[in-house]
């Protein structure tokens, strides 16, 4: 759950609030109350394959990269189909579920979660929002 709060926060920094001057990012950290799987559990959120079943495997992408200026090859995990499913609990008074929607579809694309991310110039870690529903 806190890949996907971050990946929402990272998203949102240049986003405003309709109707306010505040960034998204900035009402998000306050207005977010808590990230779930989809049975309530806090901050464990199953990883599921192609599927929908709990992943059990993964692939290992290995890559030269630096690190304080050595060169050496790093091993990260990698995991080409995935889902997720989770709740967003928000306070919705401050911050809409179309706002919630966008960081998250923007996330997606832009920053991505993992280790070789988007966001730290990687390649992996994008996702797409296929199905969004207030309750």
């Amino acid at each position: 759950s806190k890949a996907i709060f971050g990946c929402m926060l990272n998203a949102a920094t240049d986003l405003k609030l309709k109707g306010s001057r505040k960034s998204l990012s900035t009402m998000l950290k306050g207005a977010t109350l808590g990230i779930t799987d989809i049975t309530g559990t806090p901050r464990q959120i199953t990883l599921r394959d192609s599927n929908g079943n709990p992943l059990t495997e993964i692939d290992i992408y290995s890559d030269r990269c630096v690190i304080q200026k050595a060169g050496v090859i790093k091993h990260r995990a990698m995991i080409n189909e995935w889902n997720l499913e989770f709740i967003v609990k928000f306070a919705s008074e401050y911050v809409p579920a179309q706002s919630i929607r966008e960081a998250l579809e923007r996330g997606g694309i832009l920053v991505g979660i993992g280790d070789y991310r988007p966001d730290k110039r990687g390649e992996f870690g994008r996702f797409e929002v296929v199905s969004f529903e207030e309750v």
